[in-house]
């Protein structure tokens, strides 16, 4: 699935989901205006096209209506030689439906960058655990399996003031990372 910026103007190959996050969108690729209904061939010109092929069409008034409608002779049916009745089918317009617009999409994601508050409760959830493996180092401290380290307080005041640089990999003193 693509990523685009909140403008869906250009594609992202590789967001920042620690500034940022995913939302699902859709994004429109085509339009397509509508399509009237559109007569392609009236009944009279089919009927003539049928009598062209030497079929038999009769003409016929509905009495209550008094509309007219061409029919198309399908069987004819004899008896003692003599012709007493058919079939017939009614010739319809040839029509294209009409067809409201419409548009192609296509399921994508959308980058949002974090607004100053939700950068906040992402650091937020994202400390939890790494203050569980200081807890568990500090205990190690006052037991005395472990020495104090300056270092490590100095990343726990950065992570307790939800500073970003104590949050890289990089950063998070080793002795922690072990209980981690």
């Amino acid at each position: 699935m693509r990523t685009f910026d909140e403008t869906k103007t250009y594609e992202i190959q590789n967001p920042d989901r620690d500034n940022g996050y995913l939302r699902p969108d859709i994004l429109v690729t085509a339009h397509h205006e509508a399509i009237p209904r559109k007569v392609l061939k009236t009944e009279e010109q089919i009927a003539e096209e049928l009598r062209a092929q030497g079929k038999e069409v009769n003409l016929r008034t509905n009495d209550e209506t008094h509309e007219q409608h061409y029919y198309v002779v399908t069987e004819i049916y004899y008896r003692d030689g003599k012709r007493y009745g058919n079939d017939e089918d009614l010739i319809r317009d040839e029509v294209q439906e009409a067809q409201e617009a419409w548009d192609e999409t296509e399921e994508i994601q959308v980058y949002v960058p974090f607004t100053e508050e939700q950068k906040k409760d992402y650091l937020r959830g994202k400390r939890e655990r790494l203050l569980l493996a200081f807890d568990i180092w500090e205990k190690a401290v006052l037991r005395g399996r472990e020495s104090e380290d300056e270092k490590v307080m100095q990343w726990y005041y950065d992570l307790l003031d939800l500073k970003e640089n104590a949050f890289k990999e990089e950063n998070i003193p080793e002795r922690i990372k072990y209980y981690l």
